[in-house]
């Protein structure tokens, strides 16, 4: 059994049941045209299984079978494109398209191409090839033309990279959503969901290998200050020593400040010349003895 696929999917898919069909603009006929372009009553379909026959009853160059014109009558079978006044439809057999639609998405994946595969059944099972770049719209100079309402004139772009499918919005009324989510620019995957509006694609392709990038943690500029670089870190500063005159200094200070002397002396020295040290510090005692005398004597 046939069928008759639109090619702007303007119309749901006609599956020819009947060994014949009346064509024409007028409502009475069982497939109506919409086209000034054709009479009421234009042609007529004749069906037997899987071929069938297109008769025109006017004789003018309105009814076209791949292109060339028909004046009178035309066998059509799968694969055929037949042109009715300024409206296409592709002629299927349904389990030869399935068939070759498999093997066709076979060749792509080995080939590195990408395919459009349309989810609604309004569209068909048409698939769409994108080899380098392809715009989808409702414009008949796209490369991708669906006579659909939802679709802008020019409504997206769709370029192959090495990391993908990129898909370009061209500022729509309706949007590009990938995934439900709406996008301006996006790089597709195989698997992915490309939808404009209603119309739904599931893409297919090759796997791309996308190249490992390394996080590194990102630190502020407080801890950055507050943790100085390897090497930078300078010991504390000594409190600033005292250096004023001796007879500044209180007895309690004095005696402190030669207990240190002392002590660094002794821990420097050996034991060789540790008497020789303690006589040299007594006589310092006994200097500074006389010093605090004459300290106290001034004022007194």
């Amino acid at each position: 059994m046939l069928q008759l696929q639109f090619k702007d999917a303007s119309r749901k898919t006609l599956w020819l049941v009947e060994q014949s069909y009346t064509i024409g603009s007028s409502a009475q006929c069982t497939l109506t045209i919409a086209d000034v372009r054709l009479k009421p009553h234009h042609a007529d379909l004749l069906l037997d299984g899987d071929v069938g026959q297109i008769r025109n009853l006017h004789g003018d160059n309105q009814i076209r079978v791949n292109g060339i014109p028909v004046s009178d009558s035309h066998p059509i079978a799968h694969g055929d494109r037949l042109i009715l006044g300024m409206t296409e439809l592709a002629v299927i057999d349904p389990k030869r398209h399935t068939m070759e639609t498999e093997a066709a998405e076979r060749a792509a994946k080995a080939e590195g191409h990408w395919v459009l595969k349309p989810m609604s059944r309004a569209l068909g099972e048409r698939q769409y090839v994108v080899n380098e770049t392809a715009v989808i719209g409702r414009a008949r100079e796209c490369d991708i033309s669906l006579g659909v309402a939802h679709l802008s004139r020019r409504h997206a772009r769709l370029t192959v990279t090495e990391r993908g499918l990129r898909v370009d919005d061209l500022d729509s009324a309706n949007g590009t959503f990938v995934n439900g989510q709406r996008i301006k620019t996006a790089v597709l995957k195989p698997g992915d969901q490309l939808s404009f509006d209603a119309i739904q694609f599931q893409i297919n392709g090759p796997q791309v290998d996308l190249d490992v990038t390394t996080v590194r943690p990102v630190i502020s500029i407080q801890q950055a200050k507050s943790q100085p670089a390897s090497g930078s870190q300078r010991p504390a500063r000594a409190a600033p020593r005292d250096i004023s005159r001796p007879g500044q200094m209180g007895h309690q200070e004095i005696a402190a400040a030669t207990a240190r002397s002392l002590t660094a002396t002794h821990r420097s020295t050996g034991n060789a010349g540790r008497w020789m040290i303690i006589l040299a510090s007594l006589g310092l005692c006994a200097v500074v003895g006389l010093l605090v005398a004459k300290y106290f004597g001034a004022f007194g």
